[in-house]
């Protein structure tokens, strides 16, 4: 059995790009969250520990989660060839995983919807990156 190099030397281009999107989403992930409750915690003059906890939740779910989906979709389809795009939303697989092993009996509708909504900006943030690459050989 032949097996083609350039076949070969995609998939593991692939691999690579997806272990890339995995890991930089947990990367950017905290850190986005350690500098969102940074800059949160730096100007609570007289707010209660609840008004705290919901800026921090609005800006993690407003802004964190967003931009940290663009950045990794964005990521993703810079290193894949053009056509493999969408593996910008396979690089979600392990977040999947990771959460529904971590909270199984605390998962409700809205964090599906949110979850669901990052994939979805990824894989957009993933194809408009892969719209503007040239094609190219392997």
């Amino acid at each position: 059995m032949h097996i083609n190099p350039d076949y070969t030397a995609l998939m593991v281009r692939n691999g690579i790009a997806f272990m890339i999107g995995a890991l930089l989403y947990f990367v950017l992930s905290i850190a986005g969250t350690e500098l969102m409750g940074f800059l949160v915690l730096r100007n609570i003059a007289d707010l209660t520990d609840r008004q705290v906890l919901i800026r921090l939740t609005l800006w993690e779910t407003l802004v964190v989660g967003p931009c940290v989906a663009v950045v990794v979709g964005a990521s993703v389809a810079a290193l894949v060839q053009r056509r493999f795009w969408w593996l910008a939303g396979v690089a979600f697989v392990p977040v999947l995983i990771y959460g529904l092993a971590t909270n199984i009996h605390d998962i409700g509708p809205l964090e599906i919807l949110l979850f669901t909504g990052h994939v979805m900006l990824a894989c957009s943030a993933a194809f408009v990156t892969s719209r503007f690459k040239r094609p190219r050989a392997i």
